[in-house]
């Protein structure tokens, strides 16, 4: 039967509509696929902080640093804010007591941080590696006198005390505290330079390759002072006193980095001040990623110092006393049995021979650097082996 005018425009519409349906359905799909398969690509434009490696917007890469000479005496102890702080010196001062030279950025400074004392000479010149503005309480003669002329910008409690404040509940001398609120303070009302210009440490990947789960112990003088840092299989833990040791909140202190500085400190008077040196070169060792390594330290004018892997013309065993083949497995066992011996070229030996001579690269996040003198007692800790290295 022939199709009526009016069939044949229904028909017509139906498949034009069916037609154009279709069209739609694929070209959307189509689209949609391609959409699909055309991932956004997220670059990640963060940088390295300059003080600790960390990946930092980049506007927060050089924040200037600013360093707190906080209490180590067991007094002043516990400390405040010291854990938060990404880079620490621990030095050693008259008594046989130390003082963290704790470095932070100046916008990451925590609500509470001290106790702080007074200035040494050679706490300048750490601070200074950083381009720190450093904040002390008064100081020995000879260091307020270098001060004086020392390049370097400082806030003096005796005469800046509106930039810290005193705490009710602890003697004087262990409670003055600072604040990210009142150094953000003076940095408005002195406008002091946001940025620091010094040469980064090198860094390497987050990674733990070939680690021998060595730790280090410091004696800086009695168990009271005496220092041990633990590899945990992530970071090295640290104890002082024989206990785990926290800041009053609470938080534990851990490293990514320890660095043992060995170098000369002379005696200067009855008192027992110290002379430092820092600049030169002299033996180290390295802990970074569960792994020991001998090193050298050198520094020159004007430039932060720098760790060196031991090279065979200058090794850091150079003058340390005991020998190598005498490496120790533990103490007397239960039934009091004298403990056993490592021979030469064991896998257990306590040290990487990372011959190279080239820069210690360093892991992302916090360091330590203990400061110690050539002949300090210092003794290599692997789980239940080790072996003393005093001079």
């Amino acid at each position: 039967m022939p199709l009526t005018s009016r069939k044949f425009r229904l028909l017509f519409t139906t498949a034009v509509f069916v037609f154009t349906g279709t069209a739609v359905f694929l070209t959307w799909t189509l689209f949609r696929t391609v959409e699909e398969s055309v991932q956004p690509v997220v670059v990640d434009t963060r940088v390295r902080r300059a003080i600790d490696g960390i990946l930092v917007d980049p506007s927060d890469a050089t924040s200037r640093s600013v360093g707190v000479l906080i209490d180590g005496m067991v007094d002043g102890r516990p400390t405040a804010g010291l854990s938060a702080a990404p880079l620490v010196w621990e030095l050693p001062v008259e008594g046989g007591i130390t003082r963290f030279l704790a470095v932070y950025p100046s916008d990451a400074l925590p609500e509470k941080v001290g106790p702080i004392r007074s200035l040494r000479p050679y706490v300048l010149d750490f601070a200074s590696e950083v381009g720190a503005l450093l904040m002390h309480v008064g100081g020995s003669p000879e260091a307020l006198t270098r001060a004086r002329t020392f390049p370097l910008e400082r806030l003096n409690q005796f005469f800046d005390d509106r930039f810290f404040w005193r705490s009710t509940d602890r003697r004087a001398p262990h409670n003055v505290f600072t604040s990210q609120y009142l150094v953000t303070s003076a940095f408005t009302e002195r406008k002091y330079a946001r940025e620091s210009v010094f040469t980064p440490w090198r860094y390497q990947n987050e990674s733990v390759v070939n680690a021998d789960g060595n730790g280090v112990r410091v004696a800086y003088s009695t168990s009271s002072y005496t220092v041990e840092w633990r590899w945990n299989g992530s970071r090295y833990e640290r104890f002082m006193g024989g206990v785990r040791h926290q800041d009053e909140d609470g938080a534990a202190i851990d490293a990514k980095n320890v660095l043992v500085q060995f170098t000369s400190i002379e005696i200067l008077d009855a008192i027992g001040r110290r002379r430092i040196t820092t600049e030169g070169e002299g033996k180290a060792l390295v802990l970074t990623a569960g792994s020991t390594h001998e090193a050298t330290w050198k520094k020159i004018v004007g430039d932060r110092t720098r760790f060196y892997y031991a090279i065979p013309e200058y090794p850091a065993t150079a003058g340390m006393k005991g020998n190598r083949c005498k490496d120790t497995v533990g103490g007397a066992d239960s039934d009091h049995n004298a403990p056993a011996q490592i021979p030469c070229g064991s896998p257990q030996g306590r040290v990487h021979d990372t011959l190279t001579g080239e820069e210690v690269a360093l892991q992302p996040g916090t360091t330590w650097i203990e400061v110690v003198p050539n002949n300090g007692d210092v003794t290599i800790v692997q789980s239940q082996i080790t072996e003393d290295i005093k001079n």
